[in-house]
């Protein structure tokens, strides 16, 4: 009694041209399929050589990557926050960087993307929230003084019921007051089910774990949900002020 609608993402090999096989034929059309997916769905594509050559790039990536979270190759640098009117030190966020052993320091936009695909990003999640407790352990010894520290989280991470006991375990383990994590999430995960991501943030601030929201502004913002969200901090896009003092309109926003 429900009307369904169906809709195709179609990938395309030829015989003899791109494969001289049944198996290849079908493998390389399913390469081709999934392109089509990631460009937008309800599309097709042609296979290619060079469509073959990045699956086997992100295949080896992601193998790579899974290595890289065994044998703790992951680092975490982190970023100072500068209150401009004094000049003070008022927060420190963690940047996450892969130390490969043959290619050196590899920023995240290189390696992320692969791992919320592939869903390893979850098991980043976890290393990186259990780095920076034992980080924030390591300055509160040396009687440091120590400011808020924020972390990005995942919508994968966010969404899974094991976040709270990881989170409260972490604290325990450590001996850290959750005061001293901000945790960063994203509009998109916010508007996929606003009733159970605010359930989420609410478990979440009641431990005393602090919340942002990161680059505001770029996807589906709306003020009027902000008041209901137990926010501590809104982090505004950059492109909404790149341009003071030249732009009236970035000044007035």
């Amino acid at each position: 009694q429900h009307n369904v609608f169906v809709g195709a993402s179609i990938g395309l090999s030829f015989y003899p041209d791109d494969a001289q096989n049944i198996e290849d034929i079908l493998k390389h059309a399913d390469i081709a399929m999934y392109k089509a997916k990631d460009s937008g769905r309800g599309l097709y594509h042609f296979y290619s050589d060079t469509l073959d050559k990045n699956s086997l790039n992100l295949l080896k990536i992601e193998g790579e990557l899974r290595t890289a979270i065994k044998e703790n190759q992951l680092v975490l640098h982190y970023q100072p926050q500068i209150n401009l009117e004094t000049g003070q030190l008022s927060g420190l966020e963690a940047l996450i960087r892969w130390v490969h052993p043959e290619k050196g320091m590899i920023p995240p936009n290189n390696f992320i993307p692969v791992a919320e695909s592939t869903g390893l990003i979850e098991q980043i999640d976890q290393w990186v929230l259990n780095a920076t407790f034992k980080q924030l352990a390591a300055w509160q010894e040396k009687d440091l003084n120590l400011v808020k520290t924020a972390v990005n989280l995942s919508g994968r991470r966010f969404e899974n019921p094991e976040l709270l006991e990881d989170l409260i375990g972490y604290s325990e383990t450590y001996l850290v007051n959750g005061e001293l994590l901000e945790l960063e999430i994203t509009e998109r995960m916010l508007v996929k089910d606003p009733d159970k991501a605010l359930s989420i943030m609410t478990d979440i601030s009641e431990l005393g774990i602090k919340l942002s929201i990161d680059d505001f502004g770029t996807g589906y913002s709306s003020l009027g949900y902000l008041k209901s969200l137990p926010l501590h901090t809104l982090k505004i896009d950059k492109a909404f002020i790149s341009a003071i003092p030249e732009s009236a309109n970035d000044i007035h926003i």
